[in-house]
């Protein structure tokens, strides 16, 4: 409300009704009887309820017969001015143009052909209210039909209503027109049905669709510069681009005129001015009215304008428009938006067509939408609702940057508010906290010295540069992560980098040399890269923990105004204005990150064995390793000191062969090497032994459950087994070799092994590669050796199987490709084969997809069937929810618009859209988002390789693929047997 935006605001309005795209005019408008102004249709909540449909018979004016309508609202038929039908609706063709006498008014209406008439919906016939609905108004232009206005803006009946209902509350006269229908003997039957009604966002009083005298904005050149600038230039660019670029343009195309003026105390006032005899003149000032008029003589219209009508000038208004000034010429266009997707419309939409209508160019290059963060119920938080967080609360609880840097986590994807998620990054704050004292109580001497890390690199020690690439390599991902919006990686990244390489691992391995107490060029050193580390990694994490980054940067030797970006030279030292750090791709050293990971691996495995079998703390432990590859041992060997340390180890012994006594704990480890730890002296073996019989109790009870699962699945009694021991001798050893005749994902090697070892326990598989690893043809997948007679017995099946899983495996792979960067996931069906299910699924998450989430223990699938015997959707989905509790999912196969009303309004988790096309799928999802910001859309049938694409860019969130598991071509694979 500064005069600087009033008058912008003004200066708007004035041009555009010069232009003739504002105008003054009698229309349908959406009127709030309790707040007494009218709203646009996106302040207009659609609220599904309960509710009476009502069929009216209307009958001939020549006394043969009549037509029955149905209406939820009977009150309305006071208003009718006719009674439409589909023109191609066969009950109806030969009653078009014929007269009906409306009761209770004496009035006669025709019937006219519409096809907006829905011939499913009611009868087939509807009746027509123009002046009360909004559809209705726009059959009412079509056919030049009379507009009666039988309800005021206090939702009383008019006087054109009749004598009997004048003055009646609209509900009040909806019970007198049944009762009069109903002694007339024309209220045919009285059905429930549950619909969406219109309420007041602000009241949620039920709206009243009238014809008012208001002003209007057209839409339609400016609605055409947006989409314009869409279709040109891709612009505003949304992250994620899916759904919302489609949701915002298919918005757009039907964009209906917009109502702009408001009877609310507050806002712009309109500058429009009224002389004696009501003639309207438009200025941005009384004086200059007064002389467009030639009068003083004037009154100004009362009404105020929408506020998002300010709001759209916002990108422009603010830099000081209409005056060329600095500001305006600097920072516009901008370069991003962030924003919630529940103002896509409000908003982000009107600020494009505003900016290229008085900017000539875009406002924004991107907008980024965020998630929304919902109550541990998954519902909106609001103030109606009380489900809020208090954010003081939290800040005492957990911090400002704890709190700042979970919400940053949130990134484009809704989740649930879940305080434990804040209190991890409470005790993220403290590691760093507490790493940061470790760095500066052993900071004497030292200095940060970003040129430091850049000197001798070569020559240093292998910790240090493994933390040196590590550090550029999070930096780099780090510019990737922000440039595309992805801040959750972002955050995810700092995180792991300052947990664990940081403080976990560096300040471990570089100890000794930063805590020595001999004041040496070494300890400097040492000392000097530890704090610089420390301070890139404050200034990248900045962002996110803006005050214990600052408190620490403040503390740190060396950390002044040589590190501010060169903009801020002479400025006051603050990490607020240091350079965010770059990347020193020279530093990135891959192969010192991969024997610094060798050996955090190795330590792993030790520190891990210790913990199981319950190692004192202060043991020291000999350790044995072996490393067939020659290159692994001298890592090993150069690391000694290290793993001596941090393991606590007493001796390490290094060679090709593991020489192990045989009461040893052991580990694997990367690159084929092993290690172990002779347990004898260091634990109680009889407890030990207990500890194992449990472990060995739970392994044979899923052994058991896999054995079953087998079974379902007759695999051993297709095996042709009397042909093996007819030709073969007992204990005749053989080799068999699985070769793949195509590209592939490979699945199903541990089923095909189980398949050998139920018939005999001797064979082993040696695999060469790795199920969900894919492989190129010729290539040998695995080898089995064992008996002759049980290779032979087992062939079949085993090959069936690794042929069937890998065949699901690639064409979901196939499917996952096909949609990537849409971020829709592919999905099995649930009507997989039986006795498969369990491998099926196995294979499906192998090769990139996941699996349906609904099964008799977590949810339920109600299908057009289960809702035709259920009585509805709003009934089927209401019973499972009172059945199954809040636990379970349900998923609602939906048909119409009214059905995805129904299913949202009562608790729906997964909407699925059977069999429809692309098109339809997104105008549904986009409905379904409106409605709700947790429901899932799921679509499947007919969607193949060719067209699961337009599926996902449609904005689909799972498509399920049937053939993943029905109908998938088995591969092309060999089983060839040799003796051995």
């Amino acid at each position: 409300m500064d005069e600087d935006l009033s008058r912008a605001v003004r200066e708007v309005f004035v041009s555009l009704y010069e232009e003739g795209l504002i105008y003054r005019g009698n229309r349908i408008v959406n009127w709030c009887p309790n707040d007494q102004t009218v709203l646009s249709d996106l302040e207009v909540q659609k609220d599904p309820q309960p509710g009476k449909l009502y069929y009216l018979r209307y009958p001939a004016k020549n006394g043969q017969g009549g037509v029955t309508v149905a209406t939820t609202r009977p009150e309305t038929m006071l208003g009718d001015t006719a009674v439409a039908v589909n023109p191609n609706d066969q009950r109806y063709r030969n009653l078009i143009g014929a007269t009906l006498l409306l009761p209770l008014t004496g009035r006669e209406i025709p019937v006219v052909a519409d096809e907006f008439v829905d011939p499913q919906f009611g009868t087939g016939a509807v009746k027509v209210t123009p002046a009360h609905d909004p559809n209705d108004y726009e059959i009412g232009l079509r056919h030049s039909l009379t507009q009666v206005v039988v309800i005021d803006p206090h939702a009383k009946m008019t006087e054109a209503a009749g004598s009997d209902f004048a003055g009646l509350d609209r509900y009040k006269a909806r019970q007198k027109v049944v009762a009069e229908f109903e002694e007339l003997g024309l209220l045919e039957k009285v059905d429930d049905y549950e619909f969406s009604i219109s309420k007041c966002e602000r009241c949620k009083t039920v709206i009243e669709p009238l014809i008012s005298l208001q002003w209007f904005c057209r839409m339609d050149k400016l609605r055409d510069l947006a989409l314009d600038l869409m279709v040109k230039e891709k612009r505003p660019q949304f992250v994620p681009e899916v759904p919302y670029e489609k949701v915002y343009t298919n918005w757009l195309e039907n964009l209906r005129d917009w109502t702009i003026s408001r009877q609310l105390w507050w806002g712009h006032q309109i500058p429009a001015w009224y002389t004696k005899d009501g003639k309207v003149v438009v200025a941005c000032s009384y004086e200059e009215a007064c002389a467009k008029a030639g009068t003083d003589e004037l009154t100004q219209d009362q009404d105020v304008l929408d506020t998002w009508f300010s709001s759209a000038l916002w990108p422009f208004s603010t830099l000081g428009w209409p005056e060329e000034t600095e500001d305006l010429k600097t920072f516009y266009p901008t370069s991003v938006l962030v924003t919630a997707r529940d103002i896509i419309f409000l908003w982000v939409s009107r600020m494009v067509m505003m900016g290229m209508k008085f900017m000539g160019q875009r406002p924004f290059d991107e907008v980024f939408v965020t998630g929304t963060i919902l109550d541990k119920e998954g519902q909106r938080m609001s103030k109606t609702k009380m489900n809020g967080v208090d954010p003081l609360e939290v800040f005492d609880n957990y911090g400002v940057d704890a709190t700042r840097i979970m919400l940053a986590s949130v990134g484009s994807t809704d989740i649930r508010w879940n305080e434990k998620q804040v209190e991890s990054y409470r005790n993220f704050a403290n590691k760093i906290w507490n790493a940061a004292r470790f760095c500066l109580m052993n900071s004497e001497g030292a200095a940060v010295d970003p040129e430091s890390l850049r000197v001798g690199v070569q020559e240093q020690a292998l910790h240090d540069r493994w933390i040196l690439s590590r550090l550029n390599k999070t930096t780099a991902d780090m510019h990737e992560a922000l440039s595309g919006y992805q801040f959750h990686e972002a955050v995810q990244t700092l995180y792991h980098f300052f947990w664990n390489d940081f403080c976990d691992w560096y300040i471990e391995l570089t100890k000794t040399e930063v805590t020595a107490e001999e004041a040496t060029t070494r300890r400097t050193e040492a000392r000097t890269r530890l704090l610089t580390v420390l301070e890139q990694a404050l200034r990248l994490l900045h962002p996110f923990m803006p005050y214990i980054t600052e408190e620490l940067w403040q503390r740190l030797p060396g950390a002044n105004a040589k590190l501010l970006n060169k903009s801020y030279a002479g400025a006051s030292p603050t990490i607020m204005l240091t350079a965010y750090p770059l990347s020193a791709t020279e530093l990135i050293d891959e192969e010192a990150e991969w024997q610094m990971q060798a050996v955090i691996d190795l330590m792993s495995r030790v520190r891990n064995i210790r913990s199981e079998m319950n190692i004192k703390p202060g043991e020291r432990v000999p350790i044995l390793i072996s490393a067939p590859d020659e290159k692994l041992r001298r890592v090993f060997s150069a690391s000694v000191d290290q793993i001596s340390r941090l393991a606590r180890a007493s001796d390490v012994s290094i060679s090709d062969r593991l020489n192990a006594p045989r009461a040893s704990a052991r580990a694997v480890l990367s690159g084929g090497a092993e290690v172990a730890i002779p347990l004898e002296g260091l634990i109680d073996f009889e407890q030990e032994r207990q500890r194992l019989r449990k472990e060995q109790d739970k392994f044979q009870a899923e052994a058991s459950k896999l054995e079953a699962q087998l079974g379902n699945a007759n695999f051993v009694e297709r095996a042709p087994e009397e042909t093996s021991q007819a030709i073969v001798a007992r204990n005749t050893r053989a080799r068999g070799r699985f070769v793949a005749g195509e590209k592939m994902i490979v699945a199903g090697l541990e089923a095909a092994e189980e398949v050998f070892i139920s018939l005999d326990s001797q064979p082993q598989l040696e695999a060469f590669v790795a199920d969900g690893e894919e492989i190129e043809a010729g290539k040998v997948i695995a080898r089995m050796v064992g008996f002759a007679d049980v290779l032979l017995a087992g062939e079949h099946v085993a090959l069936n199987l690794l042929q069937r899983l890998s065949a699901v495996a690639t064409l979901t792979n196939q499917f996952v490709h096909a949609v990537e960067g849409t971020g829709a996931a592919i999905v099995d069906s649930l009507d997989t084969t039986p006795g498969m299910r369990m491998l099926e699924r196995y294979a499906v998450l192998l090769g990139g997809g996941r699996c349906s989430h609904l099964g008799l223990d977590d949810g339920v699938l109600i299908t057009s069937n289960h809702l035709a015997i259920a009585g509805g959707v709003a009934d089927a989905v209401r019973n499972a929810k009172q059945k199954l509790g809040h636990l379970h999912k349900i998923k609602v196969q939906i048909s119409s618009e009214i059905d995805l009303q129904e299913a949202i309004s009562n608790g729906a988790d997964i909407l699925l859209l059977e069999g429809l096309p692309a098109e339809e799928v997104a105008r549904l999802g986009a409905v379904a988002r409106n409605l709700s910001s947790v429901v899932s859309v799921e679509c499947s049938g007919n969607i193949t390789l060719q067209n699961v694409r337009a599926y996902a860019e449609a904005g689909a969130n799972t498509i399920s693929i049937s053939a993943l598991t029905n109908s998938a071509r088995a591969m092309k694979v060999t089983f060839q047997i040799q003796p051995f």
